[in-house]
């Protein structure tokens, strides 16, 4: 049976009631959930991907809500990985920030991962000089 995803962008208020489920996902050894539960409360925006009501993905995303908008940690359950969650995340994240009208989209992401750049090229970002992975989104299909 295939598994149902429902992609949601949640409220600071809704985040709290998933805050343990988020930490499990971005610090599964535990190392860093001061820092995480901060993130999490300052980002702008989160979206998570849930399958039966766990979260199997999530990103935050930083803006200043007009001009500019920065992806960060778009991160996937291992056991979901390789079905298109993390591309449903982008697509409701890019909607998410056009929808408020901000123009000015970019990511950040690990460095170490080579399959990463074809991923986020796919969303037309293209590659951008700088420290690690930067990317910044050329052509906006999505307005």
């Amino acid at each position: 049976m295939k598994e149902k995803i429902t992609i949601k962008t949640k409220t600071k208020k809704e985040r709290r009631t998933y805050q343990k489920e988020l930490l499990k996902l971005y610090d599964p050894e535990n190392k860093r959930s001061k820092e995480y539960k901060i993130s999490f409360r300052e980002s702008s925006f989160v979206i998570i991907a849930l399958c039966d009501e766990q979260i199997v993905g999530a990103v935050r995303i930083v803006s200043d809500m007009f001009m500019c908008a920065c992806i960060i940690d778009l991160l996937v359950d291992p056991a979901f990985r390789w079905k298109w969650i993390g591309g449903k995340i982008m697509e409701k994240t890019i909607s998410v920030c056009t929808k408020k009208n901000i123009k000015n989209i970019e990511l950040i992401a690990d460095p170490n991962t080579s399959w990463l750049p074809g991923f986020y090229e796919q969303f037309w970002f293209e590659y951008s000089e700088g420290n690690g992975l930067y990317m910044e989104l050329k052509q906006n299909k999505w307005m």
